[in-house]
């Protein structure tokens, strides 16, 4: 390939990313449906013509910034269970890593998804139901062979309900942002989580990490 070709391929993957990147930033602030593609195109300072060229119409760029958003999941959880010296550890790292990724989302996104952009919903259920199950299975089980969880939980059973725990905190129907602290409901829950597994062991160490947290 030419270095003209070559310089026209990355012109184009530097448009596509640009363009996703500002997508991401204005479903997250105001849900899906309510951004248009004359909002994407006029916050972009292009026309929809050059936006249609690099994607096929809204469902594509919602699928593709649903797409790009549960693989950079993958790689910071990847990152946790690396550089956690414990479970109970890992489970703060993930902790802290949804309250500073989640709390410039708008909740509505996960209804938009679920109601008109079948594709795209899928794939957020598919990363929900089988890889962030088989996370938390393992990370339960982790802290059994450490001693810090008891070893009579089911692992299987209680990684499901951390994940239920965690699409909890995002409903504003139970939890609605004029009457609740998100990090406030998120630390409540996650104790409350803890509280259950816990072994008098993991519980020293759980305390250490709150403290640490709150320094």
């Amino acid at each position: 390939m030419s270095n003209k070709k070559v310089s026209i391929v990355l012109r184009a993957m530097d448009i596509r990313t640009t363009i996703l990147h500002r997508c991401k930033e204005l479903f997250f602030a105001r849900g899906i449906r309510s951004v248009t593609m004359n909002d994407i195109a006029r916050n972009l300072g292009m026309s929809k013509k050059t936006i249609y060229q690099y994607f096929k119409d809204k469902a594509e760029l919602v699928h593709q910034v649903t797409m790009n958003h549960i693989e950079g999941h993958h790689l910071e959880m990847e990152q946790f269970t690396a550089k956690a010296s414990n479970a109970i550890e890992e489970l703060f790292f993930l902790s802290q890593y949804i309250r500073n990724n989640v709390l410039s989302i708008n909740p509505i996104i996960l209804y938009d998804l679920q109601t008109y952009y079948a594709k795209a919903w899928g794939n957020y259920v598919a990363f929900k139901d089988k890889y962030m199950f088989a996370y938390f299975y393992q990370l339960l089980e982790r802290g059994k062979n450490e001693g810090h969880f008891r070893a009579q939980i089911n692992s299987k059973i209680l990684a499901k309900l951390r994940i239920e725990q965690i699409q909890l905190c995002l409903n504003p129907n139970v939890f609605p942002g004029h009457e609740y602290e998100f990090a406030e409901v998120k630390m409540q829950l996650l104790e409350h989580y803890i509280c259950g597994i816990i072994t008098s062991k993991g519980s020293e160490l759980f305390n250490e990490f709150k403290i640490k947290l709150n320094e």
